[in-house]
């Protein structure tokens, strides 16, 4: 037999046998749809005023190039949200882009959902992520453009790498008891506030994020406890860099932080004690910091703050026996002062 023959018959068998598909289609987005499955959105723009919502757990909707469009003119105030995931766990949003909605997307009650690269845009900067009652969520590499709010019993919940641009409000609000989130490696740019931490929220930690340009705040603690601001960059806040205020705001640690020119303080503390705050860097703020009670400025071992306008012999700041922090305390006011400021800044 001939060798083109053999060739011409393979080829003949090769396009006579079946061959499997490997790949699920994409489903088009429908008004009001429940998805139960793992599902893939086709690309395009879709009309979903009513939203969408997942209706069982371990579900993956990954969005193909979609957006899902919603109309909040028709649906003022607290409308449908574009996403809602209620009462199921260990659900995954991928890729979404979701907007005109008041809400983009809605979680209450879930445990281990992740929402990843996904577009939000909440009409007038309303409500982005919703994370209510949810535990050991990871919201990761997204873009906001409004506020994500976690109140209630929300805990281990990883909010990281995402990127704010827009709130009416703070980027990130974590409130009524909201407890034990880490909110990490997040870039706030041009937010009216960064983070809050408010009304019996605690042991929240807040470390490694970059706030740029804030309108209005950078990082708030209100009637919060035991929180940690951590390792965080402010540059160029309105007001107050950190704000710290209520009589129930204690035990929390705003530590190694770089502060630069905020329009108000660097740091702010109204009716609260039993705060700690160290080895802060604090340069070309409109007033390094202000202390209405009696906080605690500086650690025994690793000092206190580094503050611009006090880090020269001409300032008064002489480290005569080079142990790194001025010999003379720095003082705040009547009632409060750094007694070890660092001659130079820790990070």
């Amino acid at each position: 037999m001939r060798k083109g023959t053999v060739v011409t018959g393979l080829v003949a068998l090769l396009a006579s046998t079946p061959v499997s598909a490997t790949t699920t289609p994409c489903v088009t987005p429908v008004d009001g749809m429940s998805i139960t499955q793992d599902t893939t959105f086709c690309p395009g723009s879709y009309s979903v005023p009513n939203g969408i919502s997942i209706d069982a757990d371990g579900v993956t909707l990954e969005c193909d190039g979609t957006e899902l469009v919603g109309d909040y003119s028709s649906n003022p105030g607290q409308g449908p949200s574009g996403i809602s995931v209620i009462g199921v766990d260990d659900v995954f949003i991928k890729g979404c882009t979701v907007d005109d909605f008041y809400r983009s997307i809605f979680i209450d009650q879930s445990d281990a959902s992740r929402v990843r690269l996904n577009d939000l845009n909440p009409t007038e900067g309303n409500t982005a992520l919703y994370l209510r009652d949810s535990t050991n969520s990871r919201i990761t590499a997204n873009t906001l453009r409004g506020t994500t709010y976690v109140p209630g019993d929300s805990y281990g919940n990883l909010i990281q790498n995402n990127e704010f641009l827009e709130s009416p409000g703070a980027a990130v609000f974590l409130l009524n008891g909201s407890h034990h989130n880490m909110v990490r490696r997040n870039t706030f740019l041009g937010t009216t506030d960064g983070v809050d931490l408010q009304y019996g929220s605690h042991h929240n930690r807040v470390v490694d994020n970059d706030f740029l340009d804030i309108q209005r705040y950078g990082v708030v603690i209100v009637n919060a406890t035991n929180s940690l601001v951590f390792h965080n960059t402010l540059d160029g806040v309105g007001s107050d860099a950190v704000r710290v205020a209520g009589e129930d705001t204690d035990g929390n640690m705003v530590v190694v932080n770089r502060i630069y020119d905020a329009g108000g303080d660097c740091i702010s503390v109204q009716e609260s004690s039993r705060n700690l705050f160290a080895n802060n860097s604090l340069i070309g703020c409109a007033n390094p910091v202000s202390d209405e009670l009696s906080s605690f400025w500086n650690t025994r071992r690793r000092g206190g703050n580094h503050y611009e306008e006090y880090d020269q012999p001409s300032e008064g700041c002489h480290d005569t026996n080079l142990d790194g922090f001025c010999d003379a305390p720095y003082v705040i006011d009547a009632d409060s002062q750094d007694n070890k400021p660092l001659v130079s800044p820790v990070f």
